[in-house]
């Protein structure tokens, strides 16, 4: 009997021996592990199932937010039928759950050791879950101990490890479990700092090109506008010379001559204040000082007006306004009136060879919707989103026309701030139809 009671502790002994070599080669694979280039993501999981593997007890694997300061449950290894359980109970998945974090516990996770939970998933809850809920847990899981260990370097809390055992088991290599979590607990801090690195080097890059653009765009808008404004000028000085040798005479050729220059002044001058106050109304959204005086008035009135004053002022083409709208908006009928004043130049700009522009007014979905039709040189589809941005202009025949670019960013800005859309359908070759929606006024 003696001699079989020694055998019997020697193969005890050497089957001791067995597990623990087996859990130290473990804990070098674990090494090898975090070593490679894993995401948070990947090590919260494998910490969870290496530890389940380790000590046979059901693992919970969370992440510490300093933002929020709190605790939220990234990873279990809990088995399935009881984490269904526990779900019925609490009324939601266990991955997720956030726990304001205890600061009086503190010091007892950043130990850098495992330290027993005597209050169960009550405490291991930091008191969020009615204990009435807890008792049902802890009778689901058959728990025995509840052990837990924070990820912490240098003293910063990056997370939290809580293992519980089941059923009487006792938890064995409790420095092979803890050098472990402290592997882990490092390698979260590089990966962490790896990937707020990674994240403030591209949100550099990224400013750096927004910086870049800006610069390029301020280049090409100076280039602009040296040739916009010098084209005017220049046709300005000339008729205005012109007009000085001219007004002494009082012969009738003479005068046809300087009614003509007069004309053609007064058109350069338009030309001129027309970029100028672009210009200005540019500046002036960007400085969220472009006042709107909001009243509700009949749109329909508004666009007659406007359609039959500018119809004044080109014979090129017939602007044929078409309504069926009854209904009144709340709006600036100043600002509204440029807007469509924009759209009304760009429609005559881009069809040279056209004689007609369609303005029309319907009601659509309880919306009043606006839109301006020409039979121009259209525009292709890969630019219909671009040519409402600041100073964007198309290369091409519809880029040979002049201007900053700003006339339907100054439009969309205007429809924007009514609390509207604005849009465009076109195709290259066969016109434009811009659109553009306000809500009605409530009655």
């Amino acid at each position: 009997m003696t001699a079989y009671s020694k055998s019997d502790a020697s193969v005890k002994y050497t089957l001791a021996s067995r597990d623990f070599d087996k859990k130290l080669k473990q804990l070098s694979e674990a090494s090898i592990f975090f070593l490679k280039n894993s995401s948070q993501k990947d090590i919260f999981p494998y910490v969870a199932n290496k530890l389940h593997i380790l000590t046979n007890a059901s693992v919970i694997v969370s992440e510490y937010i300093p933002e929020t300061d709190s605790i939220i449950v990234r990873s279990v290894s809990i088995k399935k039928a009881e984490r269904s359980k526990i779900k019925k109970i609490i009324g939601k998945n266990i991955i997720d759950l956030d726990f304001k974090f205890q600061r009086s516990i503190k010091s007892k996770f950043i130990s850098g050791r495992l330290s027993k939970v005597k209050g169960g998933i009550y405490q291991l809850s930091f008191y969020r879950i009615p204990k009435k809920v807890c008792l049902l847990i802890e009778n689901i899981l058959k728990v025995e101990e509840i052990f837990s260990m924070a990820f912490v370097t240098e003293k910063n809390l990056l997370g939290t490890v809580s293992i519980i055992t089941q059923n009487k088991q006792v938890l064995h290599d409790k420095r092979i479990v803890e050098a472990f979590i402290n592997q882990a607990a490092v390698a979260l801090k590089n990966k962490k700092t790896k990937e707020e690195l990674n994240k403030t080097m591209a949100s550099l890059e990224k400013e750096k090109e927004l910086l870049i653009e800006t610069e390029r765009k301020k280049d090409e808008f100076i280039g602009i506008a040296s040739h916009e404004l010098k084209t005017p000028l220049t046709s300005v000085k000339v008729y205005a010379e012109l007009l000085n040798k001219d007004l002494p005479s009082k012969d009738g050729i003479r005068l046809k001559r300087t009614s003509h220059f007069l004309s053609n002044l007064l058109r350069e001058l338009a030309k001129i204040e027309k970029l100028v106050n672009d210009m200005l109304s540019v500046s002036k959204i960007e400085k969220g000082k472009l006042i709107f005086e909001m009243k509700k008035f009949d749109l329909n009135k508004l666009l007659v007006e406007t359609v039959n004053n500018y119809q004044l002022t080109i014979n090129s083409h017939k602007i044929i306004f078409k309504s069926n709208f009854k209904s009144r908006i709340i709006a600036d009928e100043v600002r509204l009136q440029q807007a469509v004043i924009n759209l009304l130049n760009n429609a005559v700009k881009y069809s040279p060879k056209a004689d007609k522009v369609l303005v029309s007014l319907k009601e659509i979905n309880n919306k009043a919707v606006v839109s301006v039709k020409d039979w121009g040189t259209g525009i292709s589809k890969q630019y219909t989103e671009k040519i409402f941005e600041q100073y964007y202009r198309i290369d091409g025949k519809r880029g040979k026309q002049g201007g900053f670019g700003l006339g339907l960013y100054i439009t969309s800005e205007i429809v924007k701030r009514h609390g509207g859309k604005i849009w465009v359908n076109s195709r290259l070759g066969y016109g434009s139809t811009f659109y553009f929606s306000l809500p009605l006024a409530k009655t």
